[in-house]
């Protein structure tokens, strides 16, 4: 009781302060990812991180919102997980499992992302993570053209038990290289693999993640250093030699010819995943060596086409951003739409464009003028769900 005689306002509990930040597995996942690698767990840490993603998600109940269209790339999930049935070998199951919970993680990214709020996790913390990312991956780029036949065994790879650490498939995943050597131009060639395990996954993360690293650091200003990357460097030299030689190129013509034979011949679920080559026993399998053709394979056609269906409408979604991260995050889907016919997307590659697809989501549906809120907000109140959909 205050000297006037009116009771004083009680004294509000101290709020309890988180021992982590906000957004901190999206955060961790990607400016940590040389712990990730070094440890062994950069084929795995998507899956292992979403986990409290989808924790923090289930704890907000029936406030999680979902974007309008999503029910696309549901479907999608669906008939993914139904092609399963077409596994004709007990061996296959390793990797379809492997690519399964890829794409639910990626799931549960895009989500976790979307609902971040904005005054807890800015764009511009989302922005910086993937600029460190980007930072990273070239540094152990350069690193692998000096030592490229550097590898090791890692810690995760030491903790396998021997009937799974034997696979091929799972020590490519746990066991930790600079680089690959390969011949195709005529003479060996170290291409970067670190901090990934395979050197078309370094190829095709420095080409996703380059924009988010150009809206991280400002545009480059001057036209030389722009334009002359290629003449002061020997990407001149290697890019010659590439033309020179063409026969990885028909090569993947015939995987690319075989893979939609393939899809022709099971459209309805494919062929639950890759398979050996009978023409071309010695290259690698039938649909690894883009990620449509790997879903046309491995799910038939109705499964490329909510796939396709999904990331054509995020494209379209996120093309109304005009500046700033938004920006940004639609030339990453663009230049991701474009390797989905060169480079198999999963993990790193998938997980970025369902990163910044959100990310642009969120950032567009907060600068949408209040008109446009307002008449969200109404349509809600008449339809009444259990997970708000926008």
């Amino acid at each position: 009781m205050s000297s006037t005689g009116v009771a004083a306002p009680a004294a509000r509990p101290a709020r309890r302060r988180a021992l982590l930040p906000a957004g901190w597995p999206v955060l961790a996942l990607f400016a940590l990812f040389p712990l990730w690698w070094f440890l062994g767990l950069a084929a795995v840490i998507w899956v292992v991180l979403a986990v409290p993603m989808l924790v923090q998600l289930l704890l907000r109940g029936s406030s999680i919102r979902i974007p309008k269209g999503f029910g696309l790339w549901a479907a999608f999930l669906f008939w993914m997980l139904l092609s399963g049935t077409q596994l004709d070998e007990a061996r296959r199951l390793y990797a379809f499992s492997y690519r399964a919970l890829l794409y639910l993680a990626s799931t549960v990214m895009f989500l976790y992302v979307y609902n971040l709020p904005r005054s807890a996790v800015p764009a511009r913390k989302v922005v910086l993570a993937l600029t460190i990312f980007w930072a990273v991956v070239i540094c152990l780029g350069f690193v692998a053209l000096v030592i490229p036949n550097a590898r090791f065994t890692t810690p995760a790879a030491l903790l396998l038990p021997g009937n799974i650490g034997s696979n091929p498939f799972v020590q490519d995943l746990f066991d930790a290289k600079l680089a690959q050597v390969q011949d195709f131009i005529g003479y060996d060639l170290p291409r970067p693999a670190a901090p990934f395990t395979y050197t078309n996954e370094w190829g095709g993360a420095v080409g996703l993640l380059t924009p988010m690293a150009l809206a991280g650091l400002g545009m480059l200003h001057s036209y030389l250093a722009r334009n002359g990357l290629v003449t002061l460097t020997p990407l001149e030299h290697y890019v010659s030699d590439r033309l020179a030689n063409q026969h990885s190129n028909e090569r993947r013509e015939s995987l690319g010819e075989q893979a939609i034979q393939g899809t022709l011949d099971a459209p309805l679920f494919g062929h639950g995943g890759p398979r050996e080559s009978q023409e071309t026993p010695n290259a690698p399998e039938i649909g690894t060596h883009g990620h449509v053709y790997l879903v046309a394979f491995s799910h038939g056609i109705p499964g490329i086409a909510f796939f396709l269906g999904w990331w054509l409408w995020a494209l379209l979604r996120t093309s109304k951003g005009a500046t700033g991260p938004p920006l940004w995050c639609h030339v990453v889907l663009v230049v991701g739409m474009l390797e989905f016919f060169y480079y198999d997307m999963m993990p790193t590659q998938l997980h970025l464009m369902m990163v910044v697809s959100a990310l642009a989501w969120r950032e567009l549906e907060a600068a949408a003028g209040p008109a446009e809120r307002e008449t969200a907000d109404d349509e809600t109140a008449e339809a009444p769900s259990p997970l708000t959909v926008r």
